[in-house]
């Protein structure tokens, strides 16, 4: 498959699972895998990146046999060394890291600054494509109530360091779909980069 391309990418695997009360058994897991290539998803986001999730090494080997090449098997994956690390162990064909875009994620909910946002961003890609990730997607969380300044530069950090698509994350659900085709032209201008949408319906606004 083409590095750039336009389809879905789809999180059941990991959103889905994080909804209270909700888990799958490994089998079901495998079940949902298989509806997703028969209806020919274009991507398919296994799970999240960590030592803890110690099914995703089997998860991956049942993916690439029934996918046959056909699905792009990705993994979400916090800017932590060592969840990079284990993603790498995975090999995924697409690894989605995921960095905090808001001031209100950066300042309230890590503590930190911009700059360690930055920082974080160029460290997590470096280590990303030393360990031989094939295709790096970056997710900007809280896209949507993030300082649009600020999110060029992330954009344009980004694109610097070797990221091959942004993923803009409405994390509450403000964003109607004007809102949303604003800023994607307006990060694709700035970076060059492609972007993916994850959005939320929490407001009725998709």
């Amino acid at each position: 498959m083409t590095p750039n391309f336009h389809g879905i990418i789809d999180s059941t695997l990991r959103e889905g699972e994080q909804t209270p009360g909700v888990h799958f058994s490994q089998e079901l897991r495998y079940e949902i895998i298989t509806q997703l290539c028969q209806v020919g998803v274009e991507e398919i986001e296994l799970g999240i990146a960590s030592e803890k999730n110690s099914h995703l090494q089997d998860l991956f080997t049942f993916a690439r046999k029934t996918s046959k090449g056909r699905q792009r098997l990705g993994l979400w994956c916090r800017c932590h060394s060592g969840d990079i690390a284990f993603a790498a162990s995975c090999r995924p064909d697409v690894l989605s890291l995921s960095i905090p875009a808001s001031d209100l994620h950066i300042s309230q909910r890590l503590q930190k600054d911009r700059n360690w946002v930055l920082r974080t961003l160029r460290q997590a890609v470096a280590q990303a494509r030393t360990l031989g990730i094939p295709f790096i997607s970056l997710g900007l969380e809280d896209a949507t109530r993030a300082d649009p300044e600020f999110l060029c530069l992330l954009a344009k950090t980004a694109a610097d360091c070797g990221v091959q698509r942004l993923r803009l994350a409405d994390t509450v659900g403000i964003g109607s779909p004007a809102t949303i085709t604003k800023m994607v032209r307006m990060l694709l201008q700035q970076s060059g980069l492609p972007s993916g949408i994850h959005t939320h319906n929490d407001f009725c606004m998709a």
